[in-house]
């Protein structure tokens, strides 16, 4: 019975030990693998990416968030369509001079760009 009971004993014991260690380390250990992870993925998306034509997209008051963008006749209209878009290295941003756009533009991970061939915004028409 002695035996059985020190089992258990040193059981708890180990377990105690384990979670303990887990509890402080354990955040430091997930943070760095998501980092190594992070950073492996987003060169691999730039990889993936790299050699994609840019192209330039327009935002325009009168546009319409249906189309593709890729021109004047068929710009988007609201920031909304610019942040659900995934943007590659070297790809541009035009808003239309002289107009108010309400929202804030978020870009993450996804929307890539590098040193070399930047994701840009700028504007086009007049009133710039």
């Amino acid at each position: 019975m002695k035996k059985k009971s020190f089992r258990i004993i040193r059981f708890v014991v180990l377990a105690i030990v384990i979670l303990c260690s887990l509890y402080y380390f354990g955040p430091l250990v997930v943070n760095k693998i998501a980092r190594v992870y992070n950073t492996t993925m987003y060169e691999k998306r730039i990889a993936s990416r790299k050699d994609s034509p840019a192209f330039t997209y327009y935002i325009s008051s009168t546009g319409n968030d249906g189309q593709d963008g890729k021109t004047f006749a068929t710009a988007w209209r609201t920031i909304k369509k610019v942040n659900a878009i995934e943007f590659n290295p070297g790809d541009s941003i035009l808003f239309e001079g002289n107009n108010i756009f309400t929202g804030n533009l978020q870009f993450d991970a996804h929307d890539l760009g590098t040193p070399e061939k930047p994701v840009t915004l700028s504007s086009f028409g007049t009133g710039r």
